[in-house]
């Protein structure tokens, strides 16, 4: 037997973690923008528009200069707390 026994992906207890009983996310969309910028600007990485902000289990990922190839900036924004959990280069 797997170790996601029962039916219950990884995924779904991730989510039930940093999910509220109101089944809403405890950091915002904004929140986890203003967050990653942030980030990045103390980190001394450019900024560059425009961003894509998309939810991906219980984090938040944010991509820079993202109608273009290279100079992406990937940032992993924690859902439940808004801490910045990873932010680097994308690879090519």
């Amino acid at each position: 037997m797997s170790a996601r026994a029962g039916g219950r992906s990884g995924r779904a207890v991730e989510l039930k973690r940093v999910l509220l009983p109101t089944g809403r996310w405890p950091v915002s969309r904004e929140a986890a923008l203003l967050a990653a910028q942030a980030a990045a600007t103390d980190q001394g990485f450019a900024w560059t528009e425009p961003i894509r902000v998309r939810r991906s289990g219980a984090n938040w990922w944010v991509l820079t200069n993202a109608d273009h190839r290279g100079g992406n900036l990937n940032v992993r924004v924690d859902g439940g707390e808004g801490a910045v959990r990873r932010i680097g280069f994308a690879r090519r």
